[in-house]
């Protein structure tokens, strides 16, 4: 707190410098004060004066400073800009009951000086009080005061001893007594000429200044005599004298402040000899005036002896007017001092000044120089004003940061934090990347996944606008395929019908598979019987053989049922095939690794298959056997079933491994899923970017991880067939049941997959050559334009679109001019649809055909209507062509799917986003035919808005297909 109040030690009483500390906020006008330490005495650093500072709370402090003749100045610093240097400010001070009132003017916008001069009924009240109320321009403050009795005899202390001082400490009574303390304020002291100034005044001017402070306390003190004397009665003649002596006094005041003021504007050099002069004429006549003062205190002293028998009372004014009298001599003396000192200057800068113009007389270099040196003060004056402005405003700055320092240690601790994490979870991603790597060994599969993570990667430089709402979008995405399967299966009856009818033979396929295995298990037995007694009678032999051959006809039949089983497969997977609108690359490479899993699969059921009709040939042999043969048949017969075991062991070890190795990578990729993050680019990412990267490869983890789990559901499902088909054949219905649903599984995660595929494209971060907004507002000004779009056909084939680059400008175009639809048509179709708006606005003009309207103050939608010229697919085509060529940064346009049914292909729907340096835009399109005409939707929105416009999107395309 010393540290920070010492910056108001060089505070000048009357005249001086005032410092100012650093500007901090403060409490608003009107506030409440409390101290937050005791007083802090310090005498100045020329000796002149000592001052008493105390702090408040809201860093509030107030110097209480006294010369050595008793004379008293308050500063009150605010810290805070709240005064108006450019006017005069009345000020009230009120301590103990006792109040007085200055109308100043300031130099600093944060601090206040009031010269209260020598009053020492106020500073007897000062030192009682406790409050002291401050009222600026009638703006009340209040101060607590602490200690103030302590403080300020600390002051008078201080004071007494610095050189000339007249205060007399020995006693807390001042030198005129409280007794005497006026009755009624005094009057208003024009504080204009004691202004705080950059610096201190010199030569003439700071002695004239001294001066004009002396004579002020002087003729305050006169005013105090007379109004004591006024108020305890004295004869109105006497009152009349005191009355005109004191208006004669403040004439000479206002005349003395008057020839300062022009003394401190003038210049020091060029007029230093004429404005001695004037000085010692101002100090003549000054000292002739307090000559003819000092007469009149006399007789009011005669006078007030004359009446001191009359009244004993007035024997403590006498005494008091004695001590003035006396105080006037000594004033008188040392202003003839100050003549004689101001002679002696003057002849000292005559000289000087008749050197000077010698000097200019002979040399107009000379001269030029002085206009350029006095030119010069005067551009480094201007530089100190505005250094010292500069100064004021970083110390601002500075207080400001002072006040966030802990936030900001806090957000760069948090961001070390992340930093550090960010670090061991690139170390954990470089580990999981390396895994990923080392899992070529699984074939094709492995080599396709690991592409796939250099795609994504690539891709991840362009999805970074939508990420936030990811999770929505997913959600809504699920809906949609809810809504989609609802929807297909209202508008593919017969397709329907015939999956229930192949459901159907399905099941009778396997109740029929079932009775013939539990009549292939009882031949088998019996089979097995026989062979183990092959020396039996000729009726067993005959039996056998008719047994074999019922075998070899249910073989044959289970054959011909597992062929109608796999036709109906195929069909199933066709007819899902056909409600699927996916072109993804990746379902058509899972699509490969299935079949080829089928493929291997049918290769050893062959190898399988083959087992068994080379025993039905063997056995065929035994129905007339002879011993040598059964047993060279039986030897070779085991040898080929031992082989072709192996053979099968062998593949079904191999799968087990490879389903094994999947499994232990799938446990590590779960291990990781929490704390893996994309690795890092440059040291220049924000930390949002990271965290959405991070949260960009959980997704892809599982991702990865769905990916193995099918594999090993394929792994597993492969292992049920080959002990179906190796061990007990009483599991033949359930492995086939199995079977089954394995293939459906593999359907439904591949259609889920195209899905997820399509919902990933679908939310990536895109933009469109729309009005920018800011890339985290939720609302839409309303009155952002959405730009119009020129559409022109482009011939194609394709309807689907993939994310596009590009690296333009946006700018606008206007619309084709076509006959418009009303206003109506759009407010009706949004109503029908569920949209809430406030109004639509017309925005057709000329050529120019669109309408614009507000969606719960966060969505800006238009509609803008152009002819028919080409096929619709082209006029989509166009339409998105023209939005990437105006879009200046990276641009992307995906198809997506709203789950309504869109027979003749009339409406398509986009997501389209433009992405730069300033942030970035996406917007939810529908495209539509009516009457001949192109229709375009559109609703922007910033990235967090872009679930509910797609929302939006999707209940329109509704809407429009109930109402075709």
């Amino acid at each position: 707190m010393r540290s920070g109040f010492s910056k108001l030690k060089t505070l000048g009483l009357l005249t001086g410098t005032v410092g100012v500390l650093s500007v901090v906020p403060f409490a608003v006008f009107g506030a409440t004060y409390s101290a937050t330490g005791n007083w802090s005495v310090s005498k100045s650093s020329d000796g002149n004066y000592c001052t008493a500072v105390q702090g408040f709370t809201q860093e509030a402090v107030i110097t209480v400073g006294q010369r050595a003749d008793g004379a008293l100045s308050v500063a009150l610093d605010f810290q805070k800009d709240m005064l108006d240097t450019s006017k005069s400010h009345t000020a009230k001070l009120t301590a103990n009951g006792v109040s007085r009132t200055f109308t100043t003017r300031t130099a600093s916008p944060s601090t206040l000086v009031v010269a209260v001069g020598i009053d020492d009924s106020f500073y007897v009240a000062l030192k009682n009080a406790v409050v002291l109320g401050v009222s600026i321009d009638g703006k009340q403050h209040d101060f607590s005061l602490r200690q103030a009795s302590s403080g300020l005899q600390a002051l008078s202390q201080c004071s007494a001893g610095l050189p000339n001082s007249s205060i007399d400490v020995s006693s807390t009574t001042p030198t005129i007594s409280e007794s005497s303390a006026p009755s009624q304020p005094v009057p208003n002291v024009q504080a204009s000429a004691v202004q705080s100034t950059s610096a201190a005044p010199s030569g003439a001017s700071a002695a004239l200044l001294a001066e004009n402070a002396s004579l002020k306390d002087a003729l305050g003190q006169l005013r105090q005599q007379y109004e004591n004397l006024s108020s305890q009665g004295t004869t109105s003649a006497r009152a009349s004298e005191l009355e005109e002596k004191l208006a004669i006094a403040n004439r000479e005041l206002q005349q003395l402040r008057s020839q300062s003021s022009t003394q401190q504007a003038a210049a020091p050099d060029s007029q230093a000899v004429s404005n001695m002069q004037k000085a010692l004429e101002e100090a003549q006549g000054k000292i002739t005036a307090l000559e003819s003062e000092l007469a009149q205190s006399r007789n009011q002293v005669s006078a007030a002896e004359q009446s001191a028998a009359q009244d004993t009372q007035m024997q403590a004014e006498l005494t008091a007017l004695q001590n003035q009298v006396s105080q006037l001599s000594s004033e008188k003396t040392r202003l003839e001092q100050e003549k004689k000192r101001l002679e002696s200057e003057k002849s000292n800068l005559s000289s000087q000044l008749s050197q000077t113009s010698a000097e200019v007389a002979s040399s107009e270099q000379s001269s030029a120089a002085l206009k350029d040196a006095q030119s010069q003060v005067s551009t480094l004056q201007a530089e100190k004003i505005q250094l010292e402005n500069d100064l004021k405003a970083t110390q601002t700055t500075l207080a400001m940061m002072r006040g966030q320092k802990r936030e900001t240690d806090e957000v760069q601790s948090n961001i070390e934090g992340l930093e550090a994490r960010i670090a061991t979870l690139q170390a954990e991603n470089q580990k999981l990347q390396s895994e990923v790597a080392t899992s070529k060994a699984v074939e094709d599969s492995s080599k396709n996944l690991t592409e796939q993570i250099a795609k994504l990667q690539t891709e991840r430089a362009v999805m970074q606008g939508t990420i936030n709402g990811l999770n929505d979008q997913i959600a809504q995405l699920n809906t949609k395929i809810e809504k989609d399967t609802a929807l297909l299966t209202a508008n593919a009856s017969e397709g329907n019908s015939r999956v229930k009818a192949l459901e159907t033979q399905i099941a009778m396929m396997k109740g029929e598979n079932s009775n013939l295995q539990k009549e292939l298990t009882e031949a088998t037995s019996k089979i097995s019987s026989l062979e183990a007694a092959p020396t039996e009678n000729p009726e067993d032999k005959l039996q056998l053989s008719m047994l074999q051959k019922q075998v070899t006809d249910l073989q044959s039949e289970n054959t011909q049922l597992k062929a109608q089983l796999e036709t109906a497969k195929a069909e199933n997977a066709a007819t899902s095939q056909q409600n699927s609108d996916s072109t993804n690359p990746q379902l058509a490479m899972l699509q490969t690794q299935v079949t080829d899993l089928q493929s291997e699969n049918t290769q050893l059921k062959a190898q399988l298959a083959a087992t068994p009709e080379q025993a039905t040939v063997q056995q065929a042999e035994l129905s007339c056997p002879e011993p040598a043969t059964v047993a060279a048949a039986d030897t070779g017969k085991e040898d080929e079933l031992r082989a072709q075991l192996r053979t099968v062991q062998s593949d079904y070890e191999r799968l087990l491994a490879e389903n094994s190795r999947l499994g232990t990578e799938l446990d590590k990729m779960r291990a990781n899923i929490e704390s893996d993050k994309l690795e890092v680019a440059g040291g220049d990412w924000t930390l949002e970017q990271a965290t959405r990267r991070y949260q960009e490869s959980q997704r892809e983890i599982r991702r990865l991880g769905s990916l193995l789990e099918r594999q090993n559901s394929k792994c597993q499902a492969e292992k049920q067939e080959i002990e179906y088909m190796l061990f007990d054949p009483r599991l033949t219905e359930s492995a086939q049941i199995a079977m089954l649903n394995s293939l459906e599984d593999q359907l439904n995660q591949s259609n889920s997959r195209v899905r997820e595929l399509e919902g990933r494209l679908g939310v990536s971060p895109s933009a469109f050559a729309q009005n920018t907004v800011s890339g985290s507002a939720n609302v839409i000004s309303g009155g952002t334009n959405v730009p119009s779009v020129d559409v022109t056909p482009v011939s194609t084939t394709q309807n689907a679109v993939k994310p596009t680059l590009a690296s333009v400008k946006v700018d606008r175009a206007d619309m084709i001019s076509v006959q418009q639809l009303s206003p109506d048509y759009y407010k009706s179709l949004l109503q029908n649809a569920g949209v809430n708006i406030q109004s639509i606005e017309d925005k057709s003009s000329g050529n120019k055909s669109s309408y614009t309207w507000v969606v719960n103050n966060s969505l800006y939608g238009t509609a803008q209507e152009v002819p028919m010229e080409g096929s619709f697919a082209g006029m989509v085509e166009g339409y998105i062509a023209t939005a990437k060529s105006r879009c200046d940064g990276d641009f992307a346009a995906v198809p997506v799917s709203t789950g309504v049914a869109n027979p003749g292909n009339t409406r398509e729907a986009y997501e389209i986003a433009c992405i730069n340096g300033q942030g970035g835009l996406s917007a939810s399109l529908l495209f539509f035919q009516k009457n001949d005409k192109f229709i375009s939707i559109a609703h922007e929105g910033a990235t967090d808005s872009m679930s509910q416009a797609m929302d939006v999107r999707d209940k329109l395309d509704k809407t429009l297909q109930k109402s075709s």
